[in-house]
C-alpha cells in the first residue's frame, strides 16, 4: 500500500484515480474495493478485521480511493504507516452542490430501480448495497427507508457539509504534514508529481472525469465486470418474475373465462 485518498466523494477522486493509474499506480477505485475486497470491509465494519488480514489483503494495492477506504482510511494507515496519504478537498458549498447533483442526476434517474431491484432479488445486490451504504451512514450520519441515503438526495444540507468539515478536520490534525498532501483538482499535476517523486507527464493535460455525476449517467458505472454481472442478474430475475406472473394470470384469466361460461 502507497497511497491512501481519504477525500470525500466529489472532491476529484475520479480524476486523481485517472491520474494515478497513468503514472503506474494500481489504483482500486469504490468498485474495486465493493467487489474485490468484501471481506475485508465486512470485517471492518463487524469490527472482527485483524491487522494481518489488512496487510495481507492489501499488500498488492497500490492506491484506495473513494468508498470505502474513506471510512476507513485511519486503521489502513496505521497497519502501512509509510503510506502517503492524499485529502482531496473543495470548498464545501461546491462539493455539497455537486455530491446532490450526483445524486439527482446519476441514481436517482438511472440507478435507483435498477439498486432497488438487485437488493430485493440478487444476494450479491443485497451484500453489495449494505456496504456502500454502510460506508454512507459511517461517513455522513444519515440514514433512510431501506437505508437508500445515496440514492434520495440528502435531507440534511447542514448536516452532511458538517460531517464533510469534520473529516477533513480530522484528517489533518491526524495525518503527519509530511506524509499529507491536502490536493485540489484544479492544481493539476505539479503538486501530485512533486509530492510523489513523479515526473510531470508530457503532454498530458490532468484528467477530469465524473464531470457532473456522468459517471453514472454515461453508464461508465458499470466499467467494473462484477457490477455488469450483477445488472445482468437483477435483469436476467427480473423477465423470470415477468414470466412467471404473466403466466399465473393467465391461468387465473383462464379460470375466470370457465367459470364466467
Amino acid at each position: 500500500m502507497k497511497i491512501i485518498c481519504a477525500g470525500f466523494w466529489k472532491t476529484g477522486t475520479k480524476s486523481l484515480a485517472n491520474a494515478l493509474s497513468q503514472l503506474g499506480y494500481r489504483v482500486y477505485d469504490f468498485d474495486d474495493q465493493l467487489f474485490d475486497l468484501y471481506d475485508l470491509w465486512e470485517k471492518f465494519f463487524d469490527g472482527s478485521v485483524t491487522d494481518e488480514e489488512i496487510r495481507k489483503r492489501l499488500e498488492n494495492v497500490d492506491v484506495l480511493i473513494d468508498g470505502p477506504v474513506i471510512a476507513f482510511w485511519e486503521e489502513i494507515l496505521r497497519v502501512f504507516p509509510d503510506a502517503k496519504v492524499i485529502l482531496t478537498t473543495r470548498p464545501e458549498d461546491d462539493w455539497f452542490k455537486s455530491y446532490k447533483g450526483m445524486v439527482d442526476l446519476g441514481w436517482g434517474r438511472y440507478l435507483a430501480v435498477i439498486m432497488a431491484m438487485a437488493v430485493l432479488l440478487t444476494p450479491a445486490g443485497r451484500r453489495f448495497f449494505n456496504v456502500a451504504m454502510g460506508v454512507a451512514e459511517f461517513c455522513l450520519s444519515v440514514e433512510g427507508p431501506m437505508r437508500l441515503s445515496l440514492i434520495t438526495p440528502p435531507k440534511s444540507p447542514r448536516l452532511c457539509k458538517l460531517k464533510y468539515r469534520k473529516h477533513n478536520c480530522y484528517v489533518r490534525s491526524t495525518v503527519s504534514k509530511t506524509q499529507l498532501l491536502e490536493y485540489r483538482a484544479i492544481d493539476g499535476w505539479e503538486p501530485i508529481c512533486q509530492f510523489l517523486g513523479e515526473n510531470v507527464p508530457e503532454n498530458q493535460p490532468y484528467p477530469h472525469k465524473n464531470k457532473k455525476g456522468s459517471l453514472f449517467s454515461s453508464g461508465e458505472f458499470f466499467r467494473h465486470p462484477e457490477m455488469r454481472n450483477l445488472a445482468f442478474q437483477t435483469l436476467l430475475v427480473s423477465i423470470l418474475l415477468v414470466v412467471l406472473l404473466c403466466y399465473v394470470l393467465s391461468l387465473v384469466w383462464s379460470y375466470l373465462l370457465t367459470f364466467l361460461s
